[in-house]
């Protein structure tokens, strides 16, 4: 027969089971987030946000908008430069009438510099 002794210390160990295990996976299921340009952990969003806006040192120069991945804005702005830098090249190669070429030039580096305070916001 077996001992009511034994079958409560049984009890108590698969509650002890149960609960290290419950704690476990409460402390590693948690959500984490991860700053992908230096590597820091944070337990919540707006711990990382600050972390990005004021203490990161290896986050690009570029401030991009909110609400797109930094990615696409990244890439977007990436896209314009090249454009605006062609155009140049082709005003500067193919200079044509003097006065086009260079109004031509003007609305290029207005262009930029648009792009540039837009992407700082």
């Amino acid at each position: 027969m077996a001992n009511p002794y034994s079958r409560k210390i049984e009890r108590e160990k698969e509650k002890e089971q149960r609960d290290y295990l419950r704690e476990m996976k409460e402390k590693y299921s948690q959500k984490t987030y991860e700053c992908k340009y230096c590597g820091v952990k944070f337990d919540k969003e707006h711990g990382l946000k600050v972390h990005l806006k004021q203490w990161c040192k290896k986050k690009p120069e570029i401030i991009t908008r909110q609400n797109t991945s930094d990615i696409v804005k990244i890439s977007a702005y990436e896209h314009a430069k090249q454009k605006i830098d062609m155009l140049m090249g082709y005003f500067k190669f193919f200079p044509g009438d003097s006065e086009l070429t260079r109004k031509g030039l003007e609305i290029l580096m207005e262009l930029e510099q648009i792009i540039r305070e837009n992407m700082k916001k």
